[in-house]
């Protein structure tokens, strides 16, 4: 028996240290493994779409495969949605990280799931059969001053002092 790890983050673009954090995972018995970049969160950059297909290219203790995310706040953000996926499936992405319904992403993104930008690659992502996880919101104490934890707060996850979308 072996675990499946489907949600994995490589938050930084030192590969020595992705590679301790993938062996790690392998020595408690994670065999296969779906590793989500974040190029559209404002605390990350491209390098997020180059790490985890790094990890992909050159780890080969966990079979891994690699979730590309849109670029959102860099030099290829005026690139549009589709011609972004069609590259990421070129270079070997296996699916696409779509982060950007994490509350501070949405606010800092400014336009929702509905919006029309995204239309086009979604219907290629249902027309090709491409993989997505999709970041559909956060735990509702993180509205609630009196019920998240500080290490949240620290990390930029409340979400109740008005400037958000609300929990529901």
């Amino acid at each position: 028996m072996y675990t499946v790890d489907s949600h994995i983050h490589i938050e930084n673009a030192d590969f020595d240290k992705s590679i301790a954090f993938l062996d790690g995972l392998y020595d408690i018995g994670v065999r296969d493994a779906v590793l989500l970049a974040l190029t559209a969160h404002q605390k990350y950059d491209i390098l997020q779409n180059f790490s985890v297909l790094r990890c992909k290219a050159e780890y080969d203790k966990i079979n891994l495969r690699a979730f590309g995310c849109f670029h959102e706040r860099d030099a290829f953000s005026d690139i549009p949605y589709e011609k972004q996926l069609s590259e990421m499936m070129r270079l070997g992405f296996d699916g696409v990280k779509f982060i950007q319904m994490k509350p501070n992403v949405r606010k800092f993104v400014g336009k929702g799931i509905c919006h029309s930008d995204y239309d086009r690659a979604f219907s290629i992502m249902e027309e090709q059969g491409i993989p997505v996880t999709l970041h559909s919101g956060d735990p509702q104490e993180f509205w609630d001053i009196n019920k998240i934890a500080p290490s949240h707060v620290a990390r930029g996850w409340f979400y109740g002092d008005g400037s958000f979308l609300s929990c529901e």
